[in-house]
């Protein structure tokens, strides 16, 4: 009898405790108060919660010396748990998928899964100690001696809270544990028991009143104490440490220690359960999400078990990939001394262990791909080796250059390796050359003379399929409706669109490249539809029929030369460099000609490179900012579309004309989108004429591309539109000109070197050729009989000085030259020689800019940009962050979206409208008739 009623009692006890774990995960993690009395009491019982578990364990393991196997057995109980537990918490609740709790289901006490089931391990494996330990001394000296211990670990401890935030605080669940196991072998007198029990009684509350209601009114330091939630009055009720609270749970199991004593260890398995899933964080979080467990979409679980189900991760190469990715996190940082490198190596291992494991996982598939496939180890494992190490080596080289890694979308200019190769220097050229060489040579020696070969069986296929699936899933990494998604944030991986060079760095090399396979375009404005679409044409419909009754001019009548000057800005500009009075101004003819006519700063999307961007944003009228991301709409966006509208499709002909390849940025693909009649570049069917470079430059001259410009417009009598892209001043900048007498009249603290001061003045040197070419194109057009606009302007800054000057100078180094120039015949017959605002413009300005000029009529399209030119501030890129975009006055100071007036508002909203429609939209504008044409 009395032992049913034992078991009863025990079971009654396990069942509280099972419930007050349930509670304590169902109510106190949803429940955030604010009074420090209200927290307190959440914590205290936690607190005893926590105690209670850990004391009655301490009783069932009191009676003898117990082995390691118990540790083993316990920990086993608990992994298995968490994996069953975590499979369902991540096939629920993906998009908090977590790297570090994954690691946390197989390392739980050494990461931060749960303190509670860490203290109980802990404590089993010390176990076999403190029995001796208590078994040499006498009951009295075991009080005292963990009586001791319970204050001194309270004391330095300093009172702190110790709930379930980190693993490591589960040592100090072992003197609880301790007490436990004495509690299980000692008889107290019924004296002796009614005194614990009337000091408890006494002192809970008196110790809640004096802390809670009067230390923090009475001193400074208890009211700000009580704030941070971290004072010594709190915590002297609420920690598992605290003397109270083991006072109160040693008598409560004194009290009931003969119900609680006997309880076998087949009963304390089932708390495992309830410890994991009331105390692990995503425990928690499924509690916090309402049961999503049981609404979560079917479709998010189909490829969440793959990263799971991962046994390469236990392979001896993968420590070898591990080493490559961070390899790939070294390029493209600066690294000046041996100080960065460990700083550097630590916030890998610490803050980017994620992304480095994801990233390390890819090479592996694609090891595993080749390695069931040619079945040779050592040339599997080359494989990721050169394509980890070109990734990273590449974005160094393109860090230095342009500030920007290597993007996938670029993989197909490798086509124009003869023109890359200067870029990247022919000595770097030799070291790669070099490396690939002794890479083939020790492949063959080790193929020869250790060959590890596979013996294909039913797995290896399985592997090779499972490896293929994982190398797809970068295209999901950005889409916010897939599993993927969650996974990838899950490993860390957070990439900054709009900061590529930051998002690198954190990323590592290997990681990026397959965040950008696919990047967000842009992000869908609210009210997005066909409905909206049409009436936003049908508003500015009626704004183009307001504005063409001032306009005389039919724009199919005019000739409107785009020139895309490479690299053109003013070398005077430049911060820390001073170019002498006592030479030539490279920019003589220029100066002058701006003070006449449309001139002033262009707010370019690039530094160094990019060229393309400015090109797409002058040709169609649509902004860099507005996109989600650092993309190149010409690869991106317009190849979606078989036609895509441009300001040459208001021209009864077309044309484009770039001395150089015609492959970068797809253009030939492009032009054709554009519906361009002609495309001339080195190596198509249309002649390249007068080609002539300048000393021993790679590129054609300036010269060479007006006068083919020149060609092209005498070759038609009618109106036409030229898109016309120079080569000459574009990087490397060796020392070309001879003589060059800049070379000795530059300075400034910008010129770091000798080879820094060398290329600038050879870079002056090139400008002062465009400049004087310049001088001759216009001369030449003002003899036509013809209306002839020139619209040039630099596409970005050269990559030259300093780039860690970009930071203090940001709109000054993204800010080139350009100007608006009509001929004499044009000005005589309607065209105006200067038009406002023109200090700062967008590049997406020129098109409006250029028909006001012309004074030549608007379709809708070219309507709603004029009122985005002539109303809003000059529109770009973020410059100093890497949200949205970024509006600059005609003082070059930046405006807050927030301080538009609400026609401003309007009018921004109908423009990311249309190019939305036209870049990630259903292009809805291109069934309106007459909106572009």
């Amino acid at each position: 009898m009395k032992s049913a009623l034992r078991k009863t009692i025990q079971w009654i006890l396990l069942l509280c405790l099972l419930l007050g774990i349930l509670i304590q995960a169902l109510g106190f993690w949803n429940y955030n108060p604010t009074s420090v009395s209200t927290k307190t009491r959440i914590g205290m019982v936690i607190s005893l919660i926590q105690l209670i578990v850990v004391v009655w364990y301490g009783m069932s393991y009191g009676s003898k010396e117990y082995s390691f196997k118990e540790v083993v057995k316990n920990w086993l109980e608990g992994v298995i748990t968490l994996i069953i537990f975590y499979l369902v918490f991540v096939i629920s609740l993906p998009q908090l998928f977590s790297a570090w709790n994954l690691w946390g289901v197989f390392f739980p006490v050494l990461t931060s899964t749960s303190a509670l089931f860490s203290g109980i391990i802990i404590s089993l494996f010390f176990q076999p100690f403190i029995f001796r330990l208590q078994e040499r001394l006498n009951t009295k000296q075991n009080v005292l001696l963990l009586t001791t211990i319970t204050l001194l670990i309270f004391t330095l401890s300093a009172g702190n809270s110790l709930l379930t935030s980190y693993s490591i605080f589960g040592l100090y669940l072992v003197l609880p544990f301790a007490w436990g196991m004495l509690i299980s072998k000692i008889k107290v007198s019924k004296k002796v028991l009614f005194g614990l029990v009337v000091a408890t009684i006494i002192l809970l509350p008196a110790v809640y009143y004096l802390t809670i209601k009067l230390m923090p009114i009475q001193t400074p330091q208890g009211f700000i104490f009580s704030q941070m939630n971290m004072s010594w009055n709190t915590s002297l009720l609420m920690a598992p440490s605290s003397p109270l609270m083991i006072l109160f749970v040693v008598t409560g199991a004194l009290l009931f220690r003969s119900s609680m004593l006997g309880a076998s260890h087949r009963v304390f398995s089932i708390l495992i359960p309830a410890i994991i899933f009331g105390t692990t964080s995503y425990g928690m979080s499924l509690w916090k999400e309402k049961l999503q467990l049981l609404l979560a979409p079917v479709s998010k679980k189909v490829t969440v078990l793959l990263i799971l189900s991962s046994p390469f991760l236990y392979q001896p190469l993968f420590a070898f990939l591990i080493f490559l990715s961070i390899v790939g996190f070294y390029t493209v940082r600066d690294i000046q001394s041996a100080s960065d490198f460990w700083v550097a190596l630590v916030f890998i291992f610490t803050s980017k262990f994620g992304t480095l494991v994801l990233s390390s996982i890819f090479l592996f598939a694609i090891y595993e791909i080749f390695y069931v496939i040619t079945t040779r180890f050592w040339v599997s494992a080359s494989i990721p080796t050169v394509l980890a190490l070109g990734i990273a080596i590449a974005d160094g080289i393109k860090m230095d250059l342009r500030e920007e890694p290597v993007y996938p979308n670029e993989i197909s200019e490798i086509v124009n390796w003869k023109t890359l190769i200067p870029m990247i220097g022919v000595q770097t050229l030799i070291y790669i050359l070099v490396g690939i060489a002794l890479l083939v040579a020790v492949i063959v020696y080790l193929e020869l003379k250790h060959p590890y070969n596979l013996k294909r069986e039913k797995k290896s296929w399985v592997a090779l399929i499972g490896s293929l699936l994982i190398l797809i899933t970068p295209v999901w990494f950005n889409d916010e409706d897939s599993v993927i998604y969650y996974i990838s944030k899950g490993f860390d991986n957070n990439p900054d669109f709009r900061n590529p060079p930051d998002s690198t760095a954190n990323n590592g090399a290997v990681l990026t490249f397959l965040d950008f396979i696919k990047v967000p375009i842009m992000d869908k404005p609210a009210g997005y539809s066909e409905h909206a679409i049409k009436e936003i044409t049908k508003k500015y419909q009626k704004e183009a029929i307001a504005i063409n009754k001032t306009r005389k001019n039919k724009l199919s009548d005019q000739t409107i030369v785009f020139n895309l000057s490479e690299s053109f800005v003013d070398p005077k500009e430049f911060p820390g460099v001073k170019v002498s009075n006592n030479v030539r101004d490279p920019m003589e003819y220029i100066r002058s000609l701006m003070t006449q006519t449309t001139s002033g700063k262009m707010l370019s999307a690039g530094y160094g490179g990019g060229t393309g961007n400015m090109e797409y944003e002058s040709l169609t009228g649509f902004n860099m900012g507005n996109f989600s991301s650092a993309l190149t709409p010409y690869t991106q966006v317009t190849s979606h579309y078989e036609f895509y509208p441009t300001i040459g499709m208001n021209f009864p002909y077309s044309s484009a004309i770039h001395p150089f390849k015609g492959t970068y940025y797809g253009r030939i693909d492009n032009y054709r989108r554009f519906k361009f009649n002609k495309f001339a570049y080195l190596g198509s069917k249309y002649k390249i004429y007068d080609q002539k470079s300048l000393g021993t430059s790679p590129y054609l001259s300036d010269e060479t591309a007006y006068q083919n410009g020149l060609r092209q417009i005498k070759s038609r009598k009618g109106g036409q539109f030229i898109n016309l892209i120079s080569m000459q001043n574009h990087m490397p900048y060796g020392d070309y000109y001879s003589p060059n007498e800049y070379k000795d009249n530059v300075s400034g603290s910008s010129l770091a070197d000798d080879n820094v001061k060398t290329s600038f003045a050879a870079y002056t040197k090139g400008v002062e050729y465009t400049d004087k070419a310049v001088k001759e194109f216009i001369a030449q057009i003002d003899k036509l009989n013809k209306p002839v606009t020139l619209v040039f302007y630099g596409d970005h800054y050269p990559s030259i000085i300093d780039q860690s000057l970009l930071a203090k100078y940001p709109l000054k180094m993204h800010s080139t030259t350009y100007f608006i120039y009509s001929n004499k015949y044009a000005r005589e017959h309607g065209a105006k020689s200067k038009i406002v605002p023109d200090k700062y413009v967008a590049t997406s300005s020129f098109i409006p800019m250029a028909l006001e000029q012309t004074n030549a009529k608007v379709t809708a399209y070219q309507a709603l940009l004029t009122r985005i030119y002539k109303d809003l501030p000059a529109m770009t890129i973020n410059y100093s962050s890497s949200d949205g975009f970024e509006l600059v006055d005609q003082n070059g100071k930046k405006v807050s979206e927030k301080k538009l007036t609400k026609k401003q508002k309007e009018l921004l909203k109908d423009y990311k409208l249309i190019q939305y429609d036209m870049s990630a939209g259903k292009g809805y504008t291109l069934d309106v008739k007459g909106f572009y044409k």
